[in-house]
């Protein structure tokens, strides 16, 4: 019998005293969150300087799956952003549909080479361009059967080997349903890429 529980001498008996305090239980402790503001970059890639200056460091594993839809302001409207079948970005502008693509440059004779096809009824946008040339020989970007340059010297003494256009927010645009060809003056090696999307 615990101190302070009295002996019963009618039945020479005592029940099983129950706490009246539950200080031997453990208590629960409340984690002290604190927050440090990062407000440049340099704090963010200096991260352990930072963590020095946190008593405790919490670290969530909790991993959350987002679905979202995404929608971009266009004129005085907005459009949905959505995803091919091959997972590129694609946009729906009042039915008008841009397909990303990116085509593989890979060639070694002379004349015009068809790198990506025109579709009817919509334009082909080319966003960037790179090759590399096997010898010397004057390349020339066509529109179709139109010429969209003039013919660019590669490969020869004091020539560049190769090419790199990023277009950016100004795509080189071609004629409606017309391909995207490249013309090499000499039978050489013409390797690279090039990106962009029909509209």
């Amino acid at each position: 019998m615990l101190p302070g529980k009295k002996f019963d001498p009618a039945t020479e008996t005592s029940r099983r005293p129950t706490p009246e305090t539950f200080a031997h239980l453990r208590r629960w402790v409340t984690p002290v969150e604190q927050s440090i503001e990062m407000t440049s970059i340099t704090e963010i890639t200096n991260i352990n300087h930072q963590l020095e200056q946190v008593s405790r460091f919490y670290v969530s594993t909790i991993i959350q799956r987002v679905i979202a839809q995404m929608v971009a302001a266009y004129e005085d409207g907005f459009v949905t952003l959505q995803a091919s079948a091959d997972g590129y970005l694609k946009v729906l502008l009042a039915g008008i549909t841009q397909t990303p693509f990116y085509v593989e440059i890979d060639f070694a004779g002379a004349g015009d080479t068809t790198i990506k096809a025109g579709v009817a009824g919509q334009k082909i946008r080319i966003t960037g361009l790179t090759f590399t040339v096997g010898g010397e020989t004057n390349i020339t970007l066509k529109d179709g059967a139109v010429d969209i340059s003039g013919p660019m010297d590669f490969g020869g003494a004091n020539e560049p080997r190769g090419m790199v256009s990023n277009h950016g927010n100004v795509p080189l645009e071609l004629s409606t349903a017309q391909a995207f060809v490249v013309n090499s003056s000499l039978a050489v090696q013409v390797s690279g890429f090039v990106t962009g999307y029909i509209e």
